[in-house]
């Protein structure tokens, strides 16, 4: 990031367990702090890509920058509101293509409808 540089987070699926909830598709999930919190502490953009097959090949499509504010006086509700920012823009993408989107672990916290 120093140096100017592209760096590639998985940010749909939170590997440490310890991640923010936010709202997706209607449910409670989690999702990693790590790329909010990265974009924000380095004064980085954060972009996201989606990866989909069609019939013609492999297709990425680009949203973004995802809007930060770098005054926000609370650090952490900050990076919950990007996270959820980019849980919604992943919905998007997923309901455009949503044979290419594939999730092998739990992601959501509670079943749809049960609040």
């Amino acid at each position: 990031l120093r140096e100017g540089k592209l760096v590639a987070l998985v940010a749909d699926r939170d590997l440490s367990k310890s991640g923010i909830e936010v709202s997706f598709f209607g449910a409670t999930a989690k999702m990693p702090a790590g790329p909010a919190r990265l974009a924000i502490e380095t004064n980085a953009r954060l972009i996201t890509a989606f990866v989909g097959y069609r019939d013609d090949g492999i297709h990425i499509t680009f949203s973004g920058p995802v809007k930060i504010d770098r005054s926000a006086q609370n650090l952490t509700s900050e990076v919950a509101r990007v996270t959820q920012e980019l849980a919604e823009i992943f919905e998007h993408d997923i309901t455009q293509d949503l044979v290419s989107w594939h999730m092998q672990q739990r992601i959501f916290i509670e079943p749809r409808g049960q609040r």
